[in-house]
């Protein structure tokens, strides 16, 4: 887990145009984000959604940086490190990313891949996916591992994490007049937006006449 300086912190913020007044030391370096309900002694991220002076006793600290209410700037009477913005929980997801380990990118050798499809800039496949041969991706793509891709387009800056499908068939069949399965037939693909975040184990199958579209931005998950 990186550590993080309070300058990054409002670069950070600044990049992303967000108003904020910090109040607190110039050498603060922050070491992980952290749960009001279990946390070290030193050097956490927290945030408080509303202002609790009780609350706030127990994790205000010469070490650690905590992100207020806008409005609690004029309420908070003890010493620490303080971050006031209009949203707490956005500022701390913000800032939380910037302890996560950069992931260099990279085509595991590990990886199936069909040979002719199109393959964008700065994308990782990571190993024991396959990508099958009726598939874009585009750029800065991020493919874990156990995947199985095929009949479809991804979009930019697209995360899919392990263990996912996509662009499989669907079940559907009917029975004909002797009880046999007539299989229903699947021509189309699977339309992936730019920005899309797929959780593990995800299955997304293709369009039988069709696509199926996910539109930008969208986040699909598995499980809690």
């Amino acid at each position: 887990m990186n550590e993080v300086t309070i300058q990054e912190v409002e670069k950070l913020l600044e990049n992303e145009k967000i108003n904020y007044i910090y109040s607190g030391s110039s050498e603060l370096k922050l070491f992980r984000p952290a749960s009001l309900n279990k946390f070290s002694n030193q050097n956490n991220l927290f945030f408080l959604r509303n202002y609790e002076s009780n609350n706030l006793s127990t994790i205000a600290d010469s070490n650690n940086l905590v992100i207020l209410p806008i409005s609690a700037r004029q309420e908070v009477r003890i010493h620490g490190n303080f971050l006031f913005t209009e949203n707490p929980e956005i500022s701390f997801y913000k800032i939380a990313t910037l302890f996560k380990e950069i992931k260099e990118s990279f085509i595991s050798d590990k990886a199936y891949i069909s040979s002719g499809i199109s393959i964008g800039e700065e994308v990782t496949i990571d190993p024991f996916t396959f990508i099958g041969p009726n598939v874009v991706i585009g750029s800065n793509v991020s493919i874990g591992p156990g995947c199985i891709i095929d009949n479809c387009i991804i979009g930019d800056f697209t995360i899919i994490q392990a263990g996912i499908s996509v662009g499989g068939d669907a079940l559907g069949a009917i029975k004909d007049a002797s009880q046999n399965w007539v299989d229903r037939p699947h021509f189309k693909k699977v339309l992936i937006g730019s920005r899309v975040r797929l959780e593990d184990k995800v299955v997304i199958n293709r369009g039988f006449l069709e696509d199926t579209f996910i539109a930008d931005e969208v986040r699909i998950g598995a499980s809690i």
